[in-house]
């Protein structure tokens, strides 16, 4: 019973004909159809993770570089721009600057996620 289990781990099914056929294989042998590459999958816990270490890692991780980059960037400035306001004593602009602030970062946390999710989906 356990070579059956180890038997199907280390094998696919063609995209074609429907046989079972070896992981590797990049034709069939059944029907000679060429198999697709096997996608490599995104976690998206783990990008959801990348995203609260800091902001846009998580779409970095999932290939979008320029989003993450504009993400981290975004955040980065208006961090900045908060504790001047901070230091030079308007709170409530800084106030709302926080808001948006959030605001992106929880946006970066969903986007992480949906984005991971529709990569495998596809």
């Amino acid at each position: 019973m356990g070579g059956s289990i180890s038997r199907q781990m280390d094998s696919k099914y063609c995209s074609s004909c429907g046989s079972q056929i070896k992981k590797e294989a990049e034709i069939c042998p059944e029907c000679g159809v060429r198999q697709k590459p096997a996608k490599k999958e995104k976690s998206s816990g783990l990008a959801v993770f990348l995203s609260l270490v800091m902001p846009g890692l998580g779409q970095i991780y999932n290939g979008q570089i320029l989003k993450g980059f504009g993400v981290f960037l975004s955040e980065a400035f208006l961090l900045a721009f908060v504790l001047l306001l901070l230091f030079g004593g308007a709170n409530a602009t800084a106030f709302l600057i926080i808001i948006l602030l959030i605001s992106i970062y929880l946006y970066s946390l969903y986007d992480a996620h949906s984005i991971a999710r529709k990569i495998n989906l596809s």
